[in-house]
């Protein structure tokens, strides 16, 4: 299995058996428990409020590199080969360098009067369809009781 990474997405790979404890026996707990279990980052006064301006914050970056974003840390969750983070790091940064959106976050980032910053365009096909292809993977492979492997920029089923 040299070169390839597995990752299982599961519960068991993302909460400690003392926090899956507090989930499946369906105790309820409040905000600072779920703080302190690790299942929340962080509380709020007005927890709606908060949500809604997070995603407004997150729906007024550029939508290219939002799912750029998305794309790397859902990839190298699991990868503790530093080097092939890098490389997909990369390839992302070059896909993104020299399009419309990275223009639009430029003008922004430099300070550009709002009447003079483009908007951003729709966000590309090309990810739309990457993300795609990544959730009916997982899909597939939950259903089947297998796992998902993430490589760079393909995804498949994998590790028997």
């Amino acid at each position: 299995m040299t070169g390839r990474t597995c990752c299982r997405r599961g519960a068991a790979d993302i909460f400690s058996p003392r926090r899956l404890a507090a989930l499946c026996f369906r105790r309820i707990f409040d905000g600072e428990e779920a703080l302190r279990l690790g299942l929340v980052t962080r509380l709020a006064e007005e927890p709606l409020a908060e949500a809604r301006r997070l995603a407004s914050e997150i729906a007024a970056r550029s939508p290219d590199s939002t799912a750029a974003v998305k794309r790397l840390l859902d990839a190298t969750y699991c990868e503790a080969d530093d080097r092939r983070k890098l490389h997909l790091e990369t390839a992302l940064q070059r896909r993104l360098l020299g399009g419309w959106n990275q223009l639009a976050s430029a003008a922004r980032g430099l300070g550009a009067p709002p009447l003079l910053q483009p908007s951003f365009a729709a966000r590309s096909d090309e990810w739309l369809a990457e993300a795609d292809a990544e959730a009916e993977a997982e899909v597939r492979a939950m259903l089947d009781g297998g796992e998902v492997e993430v490589r760079g920029d393909e995804v498949s089923e994998a590790c028997a």
